[in-house]
């Protein structure tokens, strides 16, 4: 099983980070050189902005790239999986035993093709029941989109859809959790519980000390139009839901709720692994 980080050439500092943290798991990793979208050429901006899914910015572009090239590596590779992180993570203490139990596999478990490995502190919907466990950390059915793409676990069949997809259009790399759409509903994901990676600045929000921003620049304003129509979209449903409850389909309702639940997936702060 390979594992790939991506860093920026001028981000030295992350790298010694990440460098700590792998030393600390007892893991190494193989080194994915970021595209910088800063330095990107009007001209390749113009072709990707061109076929994006929404305005992006150049910071956006520039990680959507870094991602691509090494879901082709893993695409083109003879491993069924690979695992890939970006530069900026805190890690659990359980992350170590978590990738060695993966190892000797020759496929995911409970037929995932994508395992998330991280959490931003957000409110998703999960398969109530585990599918099982890994390391003693539970895997669970993500029902609903929860973004960020700063580790994730991924297997050959996917890298290989995702990066032939990505030819023809662009979009940001944490999209490939989006699956509450069609156009990108194609995979079973699961979700570790608790969440074993988060990156720094999320971590810092609740953690009260981050080392690093974010490297990407601020959000597209078309990316934030989108986040809130979503919740718009949330709320809908809600309310669709309280009235389905008043009605005949009371024991429909009560099967979802049975299935499913909606929760915060924490990264427990104890368990962060200290470098």
């Amino acid at each position: 099983m390979q594992i790939f980080c991506i860093n920026l050439d001028r981000s030295a500092d992350r790298l010694a980070h990440i460098q700590s943290v792998f030393l600390g798991l007892g893991q190494e990793f193989t080194r994915i050189s970021a595209v910088d979208g800063g330095l990107l050429a009007q001209s390749e901006l113009e072709f990707y902005g061109a076929r994006a899914v929404h305005a992006l910015t150049k910071g956006e572009i520039g990680c959507f790239l870094s991602h691509v090239a090494v879901w082709r590596q893993i695409a083109e590779g003879d491993a069924p999986f690979a695992v890939v992180f970006e530069d900026d993570v805190q890690v659990s203490r359980h992350l170590s035993a978590f990738l060695n139990e993966l190892k000797p596999l020759t496929a995911l478990p409970y037929g995932a093709d994508l395992i998330k490995l991280e959490t931003m502190g957000t409110r998703v919907t999960l398969g109530r029941k585990p599918l099982g466990a890994v390391a003693g950390t539970a895997l669970h059915l993500l029902c609903s989109r929860h973004l960020g793409a700063a580790g994730y676990v991924m297997s050959r069949k996917a890298a290989l859809y995702w990066s032939q997809k990505a030819e023809k259009m662009t979009f940001p790399a944490d999209y490939i959790f989006l699956n509450d759409q069609l156009e990108f509903k194609t995979f079973q994901i699961v979700q570790t519980v608790p969440a074993l990676v988060m990156q720094d600045h999320y971590y810092g929000v609740i953690g009260g000390a981050s080392d690093f921003g974010s490297m990407i620049d601020q959000m597209s304003a078309a990316r934030k139009r989108n986040l809130l129509s979503v919740a718009a979209k949330i709320r809908r449903e809600l309310g669709r839901g309280l009235r389905k409850f008043k009605t005949s389909v009371v024991w429909s309702v009560t099967m979802q709720w049975l299935r499913f639940r909606r929760l915060k997936v924490r990264f427990r702060m104890a368990d962060r692994l200290i470098v």
